[in-house]
């Protein structure tokens, strides 16, 4: 095993030849100027281990002793001598060993009759094991690097046959994925990370200790997505109580507008200030508006659709907040209540909603002179949600016309083309309720069913077309605010019951790291 401790090289135990035959040593050898300088030896010999620097100790964890047989003890150096701490709850050799600075991360390994999947997190100052997710493939003799807020694990022996796939572990989601293969499959190489580039240096292709091999290759990691926090943390409560808002994100701040209040549709516009935690009113609302959409557009906030008094008597009015006022847009060539709206460009679009107790199919873009009509809808439906990624507008979920009739439809539209594409449906149908775009994911948060409101909360990610399920929201609710500032998700009253009955000021963020 080798680590680079305080800035030197350091290696530890390993096999040795003695009277032919190798076995476990416990010496430990560090650089010094050049040199090679004998440190304290371990407290038994071992080889087949693992090492890592967590802190400003030294770890070595599991391997085999002089007589072969397993270790499960742990080692940890602390620059003057090695104490024991808290065995590895599976012991096994040939396995491998990279630290984030603060625990160190064991990964796969041999018992010698089968190669194995575990990982586990040691924290040497709280002396405690954390098992973690396991590898997708058992694999040992590999190697593991850390860089970038992931786990990399690098080939090995799996079931006799040497590999050259590559795994990647993400430390904030705990989660596992793939990356490209090695040119070259091999074992027993050295990795390591320089920046956010993985490097995979000789080893061998075959099983066993010979053809070793002088090759080397790097994989250039692609960028990190941000990942979800465990769970959501609480904030102080909105100033109103308020569901079937209309919401949009302009230079940092979260404006919230109309809504309904205890049956009553408001004209109450306020915005909050995440980075300051501040609330300010707004100019009212022309008219009161309950189920519009709304969105940033041009550097303004645009509200637009939604109804005053029934739902089934859709508006069709356009607003714009301009200079603290709000100023009339054209208006749409159809009325629509609870419908969504979302920015591609310099393109506003207006999808779904309803209007006479009927579905409105039309798609229409708004280019800041008129509005044209583009290809319907491919699931027409009301109380969805819509975001946008700069590039094409994602109309999720949905209901047609009852919330007993709830939507999973994910579709993509193209403003360019004027065309739709249909995408994988959300895990869970659900009206009423918000979406948010956040680094490459679309999240949908919450929900109405005819008798409960929902906590759920599931994440799409678009380049990797696959939904995931995120912790749930602590305070279950439908037709709330939903919008990202930053790297946190934000979550803003809503009603704590179905239909338009129990509305709440709560706000909760789950933030993104």
């Amino acid at each position: 095993m080798a680590v680079a401790w305080q800035g030197n090289p350091v290696v530890l135990g390993g096999f040795k030849t003695v009277g032919g035959k190798s076995v476990a040593t416990d010496q430990v050898w560090r650089v010094i100027n050049s040199h090679w300088v004998e440190m304290p030896r371990l407290l038994q010999p071992r080889a087949g281990a693992a090492a890592a620097v967590a802190g400003d100790r030294l770890v070595v964890t599991g391997g085999v002793d002089a007589n072969g047989a397993l270790l499960s003890t742990t080692e940890v150096f602390d620059g003057t001598s090695w104490s024991l701490g808290a065995p590895i709850p599976t012991p096994r050799q040939q396995l491998a060993a990279a630290s984030d600075g603060k625990l160190v991360y064991i990964v796969g390994g041999t018992t010698g009759d089968s190669d194995q999947v575990n990982v586990e997190a040691y924290d040497p100052i709280a002396k405690a094991w954390t098992t973690l997710p396991p590898l997708p493939q058992a694999r040992c003799d590999l190697g593991v690097a850390i860089t970038d807020g992931r786990l990399v694990a690098v080939g090995g022996i799996s079931g006799g046959q040497v590999l050259k796939s590559v795994s990647v572990f993400d430390l904030m989601s705990k989660t596992w994925s793939g990356l490209p293969d090695m040119s070259t499959p091999r074992h027993g190489m050295a990795v390591a990370a320089v920046e956010k580039s993985v490097y995979a240096i000789g080893g061998s292709s075959t099983v066993g200790d010979k053809d070793p091999t002088s090759t080397a290759e790097v994989l250039k990691l692609p960028a990190r997505k941000i990942q979800p926090a465990a769970q959501w943390r609480s904030l102080p409560d909105a100033p109103t109580a308020r569901l079937m808002m209309a919401w949009a994100v302009l230079n940092g701040k979260i404006w919230i507008m109309g809504g309904l209040q205890n049956g009553v549709a408001l004209q109450t516009v306020e915005s909050f200030n995440p980075k300051t935690g501040a609330w300010e009113a707004g100019p009212p609302l022309p008219v009161p508006l309950h189920h519009a959409a709304a969105a940033t557009y041009r550097g303004e906030v645009v509200i637009l659709g939604g109804a005053s008094d029934n739902i089934a008597d859709g508006s069709n009015k356009v607003f714009a907040l301009r200079g603290g006022n709000w100023v009339e847009l054209p208006s749409l060539t159809h009325a629509r209540a609870a419908p969504a709206a979302a920015v591609v460009g310099d393109k506003l679009v207006a999808v779904g909603g309803q209007n006479a107790k009927q579905l409105v199919p039309q798609t229409e873009v708004f280019d800041g002179s008129s509005w044209k009509e583009a290809a319907d809808m491919p699931t027409p439906r009301e109380h969805l949600a819509a975001v946008s990624d700069g590039t094409y507008v994602y109309t999720i979920g949905g209901r047609f016309l009852s919330s007993d009739k709830n939507s999973a439809a994910l579709e993509r539209f193209d403003p360019q083309s004027g065309q739709w594409t249909k995408l994988v449906g959300m895990p869970t149908p659900r009206g009423s309720y918000g979406a948010t775009y956040i680094d490459g994911r679309i999240l949908a948060v919450g929900g109405e069913e005819p008798t409960r409101v929902l906590n759920v909360v599931e994440m799409y990610d678009i380049s990797e077309a696959k939904w995931s399920t995120l912790p749930p929201m602590p305070t279950p609710r439908h037709a709330e605010v939903v919008a990202t500032v930053g790297n946190t998700v934000y979550v803003i009253g809503g009603a704590n019951r179905p239909t338009h009955e129990g509305p709440i000021a709560t706000v909760e963020a789950l933030d993104f790291m």
